[in-house]
């Protein structure tokens, strides 16, 4: 069964009430779950949006359940309005490093954002990876600025004072918290003995193994055992790949509804990569991940090829950068 045959349908009769309510209350907590479900749906539908790769998720923010874009809305968003970003420009004020990112949608609209990080006692990696959030984070909010939409980037979440982030599974029904239970249970088991061996060396006892009858129970290879939806890195790989084939947004879509192993979708990316051409580093980023690689992976490979996080790409080093993790190169192998 697929994801959408598992979403709980609401006539779309309703659909005035649902908009009605979120307008009227602004919190999306006081919907049924069905209404939820529907409401998400209908942002999506009314951006152009696939509701399969989840491009939104859900945060409590003053007291009230709303909605927040997540890298996969505005990747969407970028290719739908055709938005260019025209021009990066990079400062360090105090201890902010801060980036503005300029850019056009495909009717010569315009617009500029601003990505702010703290980079007060960072230094090497710790300095980089702050760097590059910054650059992600002004791409974002110029995307989200340049279609009109006035919600929080998920590079934004972290840094609201009073924010929360909130399950809500794809039923429309809101999770309750459970990590603090986890951890009483936790809290509340005895520490285990060490075991010391003969030769006077201690060993941490081992967990307990499953005997061969709870071995037997264990989920049988019935064909849809461990798939899964794509993550967001890989969808937008195989998106990518997608638009240089031309295939159709509708057979896009239907490709990544259908829930396929680890194994599939790797195969799928690493296909796909030899199609795609990354026209930055932060593409260079996601689809590495997509492949399976870190993001300090990544970074040590552009690093071997004289790249760093405060010099300007060029052509040549993105192209050399992405011929090695095409190839599934990692560093050692890169600078052999």
């Amino acid at each position: 069964m697929s994801t959408a045959d598992k979403l709980p349908q609401v006539p779309d009769q309703d659909a005035a009430a649902v908009l009605e309510q979120v307008i009227v209350q602004g919190d999306l907590s006081k919907l049924t779950p069905a209404q939820r479900v529907k409401y998400y749906q209908m942002v999506c539908q009314s951006l152009g949006l696939n509701p399969f790769t989840k491009p939104f998720d859900y945060i409590t923010l003053n007291g009230k359940l709303t909605l927040y874009a997540k890298r996969d809305a505005t990747d969407q968003l970028r290719r739908i309005h055709g938005i260019s970003v025209t021009r990066l420009e990079r400062e360090r004020i105090d201890d902010l490093y801060v980036v503005t990112a300029y850019g056009q949608t495909k009717d010569g609209r315009t617009d500029s954002a601003i990505g702010a990080v703290s980079i007060k006692g960072l230094s090497g990696e710790a300095l980089a990876n702050a760097m590059m959030k910054a650059e992600s984070k002004a791409k974002r909010r110029l995307t989200l600025s340049l279609v009109g939409l006035g919600w929080l980037d998920e590079t934004e979440v972290d840094s609201v004072p009073g924010a929360r982030l909130v399950k809500v599974n794809d039923q429309g029904e809101i999770e309750p918290d459970q990590p603090p239970q986890q951890d009483a249970q936790q809290q509340a088991a005895p520490p285990q003995p060490e075991v010391v061996h003969p030769g006077g060396a201690a060993k941490q006892p081992q967990p307990k193994q499953e005997r061969p009858q709870e071995q037997a129970q264990a989920p049988a290879t019935n064909g849809n055992a461990h798939r899964r939806l794509p993550t967001e890195d890989e969808a937008s790989l195989l998106r990518a790949a997608w638009r240089v084939t031309g295939l159709p947004q509708q057979h896009q879509d239907e490709v990544l509804a259908k829930p396929r192993t680890d194994a599939g979708w790797a195969k799928a990316c690493r296909e796909a990569a030899q199609r795609v051409e990354p026209g930055s580093f932060d593409e260079i980023l996601t689809y590495a991940r997509a492949l399976g690689y870190t993001q300090d992976e990544v970074l040590d490979i552009a690093q071997a090829h004289d790249l760093f996080p405060w010099d300007e790409p060029t052509p040549e080093k993105l192209a050399a950068i992405w011929a090695d993790i095409r190839a599934g190169r990692r560093l050692e192998q890169a600078t052999a």
